[in-house]
C-alpha cells in the first residue's frame, strides 16, 4: 500500500460519540513517524480490518475509548 504519511506524527478524532468512527484496514500502516493516537473517550469505535495502525514504530502512546471490536495486527510491529 502506498501512503502519504511520512511527516504524520499525530493522529486525533475528536468524534463526539454520535456516530460510529470506523478505522479501515491499514489506514495508518508503515506511518513511521506516527507517536500518538487520541480518540475522544465518548466516541463509538470499531476497528475490524486488519493493520490499521501495523509497522508504526515510533508509536508510543494511544488513547483509546472502550472498543468493541479490534482486526488481528492492528498494532503489530
Amino acid at each position: 500500500m502506498d501512503n502519504d504519511c511520512e511527516k504524520l506524527e499525530t493522529v486525533e478524532f475528536t468524534n463526539d460519540g454520535g456516530n460510529l468512527l470506523r478505522i479501515d484496514r491499514q489506514a495508518f500502516y508503515n506511518c513511521g513517524n506516527l507517536k500518538s493516537i487520541e480518540i475522544n473517550p465518548n466516541a463509538k469505535i470499531d476497528i475490524p480490518q486488519s493493520e490499521a495502525f501495523a509497522l508504526c514504530h515510533s508509536l508510543e502512546e494511544v488513547k483509546l475509548p472502550e472498543v468493541d471490536r479490534i482486526g488481528p495486527g492492528t498494532f503489530r510491529g
